[in-house]
């Protein structure tokens, strides 16, 4: 089982840079008009997160850690990772904001 939350944007409306213009991410489609829909045209899409993993033992003996059958758990809250001093002004901003102690 791992920790996910659903993602502001889908992944579909992701792009990447080839041969100095944008393209899909999976293939070479440079038709960016498909990508540029309002995200309700699009399905979910989740970022697995950091707040929790349940790992099989008998997985991690084979060398792996997950398997193929990965449940996820959805979380609701707002969360973030730190790791660089805007990561860190984000998480003190919502503290903040939601007056958590710091």
């Amino acid at each position: 089982m791992r920790s996910a939350n659903v993602m502001s944007n889908p992944a579909y409306r992701t792009n990447r840079i080839v041969n100095g213009k944008l393209c899909g991410i999976v293939d070479k489609n440079f038709n960016i008009d498909a990508f540029c829909k309002p995200r309700h045209f699009f399905q979910d899409t989740y970022k697995c997160g950091p707040i929790f993993d349940i790992y099989k033992t008998k997985n991690i003996l084979k060398g792996y850690l997950w398997g193929n059958k990965v449940l996820p758990y959805i979380i609701q809250d707002i969360y973030n990772d730190i790791d660089t001093i805007e990561d860190f002004d984000l998480v003190e901003y919502y503290m903040k904001k939601f007056k958590y102690k710091i």
